[in-house]
């Protein structure tokens, strides 16, 4: 089960993420593949697989938007929010989110 406080901060993460400079992302990126606890990378790990509807192994924009609203973590999120939040996790430039990606983004730094 994904603890409330967890769904929170990833999507409050998310939406700072974007704000982000390309050196802060790319750190960030390198510390979300060694984090620390083995229960918050099983957490963010059922979080995303729990968002990823069509088990692509991706994100779309679509899916991480119903997982955020499906556990009511919305209100961190403006409308013009979602394409900007997408952007800035994209960092290969392919339209979706990986499981690296998303880390990276959720990660509570």
């Amino acid at each position: 089960m994904i603890r409330e406080e967890t769904q929170f901060n990833i999507a409050k993460n998310l939406v700072q993420f974007r704000r982000a400079n390309v050196l802060q992302a790319a750190v960030i990126s390198f510390l979300s593949n060694i984090l620390s606890s083995a229960e918050s990378l099983h957490e963010y790990t059922q979080m995303f697989q729990m968002m990823d509807v069509t088990k692509d192994g991706f994100l779309t924009i679509d899916e991480i938007k119903k997982g955020i609203e499906m556990h009511h973590c919305a209100m961190y999120f403006e409308a013009n929010d979602w394409a900007e939040v997408l952007h800035s996790m994209d960092a290969d430039g392919n339209g979706k989110i990986d499981f690296t990606e998303f880390i990276a983004a959720a990660y509570n730094k």
